[in-house]
């Protein structure tokens, strides 16, 4: 290994020019590759709160049409609905409802406030995502029940009306003009977190009516069972809705967007997201390999005559390729720990953008990023495998064919 390395650092002394453009473009190519990488990470990875997304499936929103004509038409589900279709499946351990956000004026007293996003959620709520709670506790079946006017809201709102997590319990926070009790302070939640994010959570009216119609807007979250995969538990709620819309005489329910959230997230689940960045991923190592390839063949003709002398004493082709893939590798990890740097910074610069969600889009200034998001053990194994991806390409044929010509020919220079 050492020897490896003092051949590297010749290499770099020699050849600096070279040394450089094959340090950074595999440090451009590192970055761009590991944005994609943290972004789909960041997006379906089982990060907390969202620490259960690898085992949940969403409902999406719904949709309603008549049966003879198609007429009639309306996006979105009823709580009675979902309850209808979502209730006693056997592969799911939790699920929980949740009405669609909304910004609401919210202040200490009705004269003075300003507009924060509010979810409003069930109980398992609580229970499906993995909120750290500061002060207080979330509210239970008792309060959804009885209609309760209480309200859970993060840190970032309490500093600024009470001064601290503590002193904000028991307090009278008015939304949209309405007295609510403050029984709970969770820590802040990036808008990142598309199902969990929210400035405040209360709970909504779980009145359910007969004459409820199909449409309104709740979402529905299911929690998979030990032993239950996600594709499993999104094949038995298919199979309840099916059951549901046989009871319907003149309507008919769709759930198209229904499927694990690890889909939904790209696309709704309607195209292999796996494939697709997996293809750009692809084509940002390529490429930019296709190019440092062609560097390193045009520096392989300055080796060509020690070549030649090593296999006239008898060193074998693969021992020759591992060496100068070892030496390249020197450079590569280099320009991967460049390219990390650069990715990270790429990343705090443009992240509202690169990292946007329909929650991050209604405020900016909660599109925050914990280390706990970015410095997952997942995210330096990609870093790892694509340097070592990146560095085989890059060497692999140019040495191969340098090692393929003839040795009498190289010797005489042609």
């Amino acid at each position: 290994m050492k020897t490896i390395i003092k051949q590297a650092i010749n290499q770099i002394r020699q050849q600096p020019f070279f040394s450089i453009l094959s340090i950074l473009g595999t440090a451009v190519s590192i970055a761009f590759a590991m944005l994609v990488v943290i972004n789909y990470d960041i997006h379906i990875g089982d990060i907390t709160p969202e620490n259960n997304r690898s085992k949940m499936v969403f409902s999406g929103e719904g949709y309603s049409y008549m049966k003879k004509d198609h007429s009639n038409a309306n996006s979105g589900m009823s709580y009675r609905t979902a309850k209808m279709i979502f209730n006693n499946i056997k592969g799911a351990s939790i699920i929980s409802y949740q009405r669609k956000g909304t910004m609401l004026y919210c202040g200490t007293n009705k004269d003075k406030g300003e507009s924060h996003f509010c979810k409003y959620v069930d109980p398992e709520f609580w229970q499906m995502y993995n909120f750290k709670f500061l002060a207080g506790k979330p509210f239970n079946k008792g309060d959804f029940q009885a209609r309760a006017n209480v309200v859970v809201i993060n840190e970032h709102i309490a500093r600024k009306f009470y001064g601290s997590a503590e002193k904000s319990i028991g307090k009278t926070f008015f939304c949209d003009f309405t007295p609510m009790k403050i029984i709970g302070v969770v820590d802040n939640v990036s808008s990142f977190f598309n199902f969990a994010y929210s400035e405040l959570w209360m709970p909504f009216d779980p009145t359910i009516k007969a004459s409820d119609p199909l449409y309104g807007n709740i979402t529905a979250m299911a929690l998979c069972a030990p032993g239950v995969s996600t594709s499993e538990l999104n094949e038995q709620l298919q199979i309840s809705l099916k059951r549901y819309n046989a009871t319907l005489n003149d309507y008919t329910f769709e759930l198209k967007d229904m499927c694990p959230i690890t889909k939904y997230q790209f696309f709704k689940g309607h195209v292999n997201t796996t494939a697709i960045l997996f293809l750009i991923g692809l084509m940002l190592l390529v490429v930019p390999a296709i190019n440092i390839s062609g560097l390193v063949s045009s520096q392989m003709h300055h080796q060509m005559s020690e070549l030649a002398i090593r296999r006239c004493y008898g060193a074998r082709r693969w021992q020759l390729i591992m060496r100068f893939i070892n030496e390249n590798f020197i450079l590569t990890f280099i320009g991967s720990i460049l390219g990390v740097i650069l990715s990270y910074l790429m990343l705090l610069i443009v992240k509202g953008w690169l990292l946007f969600s329909e929650t991050s889009l209604l405020n900016y200034a909660d599109c925050k990023i914990s280390t706990s998001m970015i410095l997952r053990p997942t995210i330096f194994l990609w870093v790892v495998g694509i340097a070592i991806l990146f560095n085989f390409i890059s060497v692999f044929i140019p040495v191969w064919m340098a090692t393929r010509r003839n040795i009498i020919s190289t010797l005489r220079g042609e």
